[in-house]
């Protein structure tokens, strides 16, 4: 599979981003990781969420960071649910990190003036980003389902609360353990916590034809300092798969082979 051209590509419905696949019948979003299994073409039968989404996939692809805010609130207004909720966040935590990122501390006031209002807009974006992960739990529980259960886990995961997010898993791995969103599950909560079963949950979702399995096996190696073998896995999977973080996770990757 690491070497091969997905299958199947899906389109996320909450946040634009393509899903490639080896299954015919599901993807995980390799940037919200949300679950998706619907296509381009069945996504443009709501035309006015089509819309909403190629705009916002357009503002991301032409890093028009200032739109993006924009152009998903058209889209929350379409879509009412926990996972759109679940998306905001994910795509606030994006934007403030790219606010973070414009930071120079070589500049003669690097740590006043110059920086300032990066430093502010990156606080508001990641404070937007907690209340729309906290506002997705909250609608989550009113509306209980195996997507619930999965959208309240990917919350509490970005938001680094290994109690409740160990809570959820274990509700859905009850409800329905031998499904997609059961097993990258339990595959991110091993890499949140550093299970040793890692690998062993890691290989499930491979079987299940997930590609992004291969981006936590590369982060797993080089978190171990294996980074040799990080960077081939990684390197071999974006020949193939677009991963969003990938490219991030390579240049940590090379940047930590410079110094050793």
């Amino acid at each position: 599979m690491l070497d091969k051209e997905p299958t199947h590509q899906f389109r996320c419905e909450y946040c634009s981003n393509y899903v490639p696949s080896f299954s015919p019948d599901i993807g995980i979003c390799p940037f919200c990781e949300l679950s998706a299994d619907k296509t381009t073409d069945q996504l443009k039968a709501n035309k006015p969420l089509f819309a909403a989404l190629s705009e916002l996939s357009d503002n991301i692809t032409n890093q028009k960071f200032d739109d993006i805010a924009k152009s998903f609130s058209k889209m929350e207004e379409l879509q009412k649910s926990p996972q759109a909720l679940y998306a905001k966040g994910v795509i606030s935590l994006m934007l403030s990190d790219k606010e973070y990122t414009k930071r120079d501390y070589a500049t003669p006031n690097g740590y006043m003036e110059d920086n300032a209002d990066a430093i502010n807009i990156g606080l508001v974006h990641f404070s937007a980003a907690k209340a729309a992960f906290f506002a997705a739990i909250s609608l989550a529980d009113k509306q209980p389902s195996q997507l619930s259960t999965y959208t309240k886990f990917l919350a509490y995961f970005r938001l680094k609360d290994v109690y409740n997010a160990k809570r959820e898993l274990s509700l859905l791995k009850t409800a329905a353990p031998d499904s997609a969103i059961a097993k990258y599950a339990d595959m991110l909560y091993c890499s949140m916590v550093h299970d040793k079963k890692l690998n062993d949950s890691i290989a499930k979702v491979v079987d299940i034809g997930i590609p992004n399995a291969f981006f936590y096996y590369s982060d797993s190696l080089a978190k171990g300092k294996n980074f040799k073998e990080a960077k081939r896995i990684i390197d071999r999977l974006l020949k193939n798969v677009e991963i969003p973080k990938g490219r991030k996770l390579l240049l940590g990757i090379e940047r930590a082979q410079t110094i050793m």
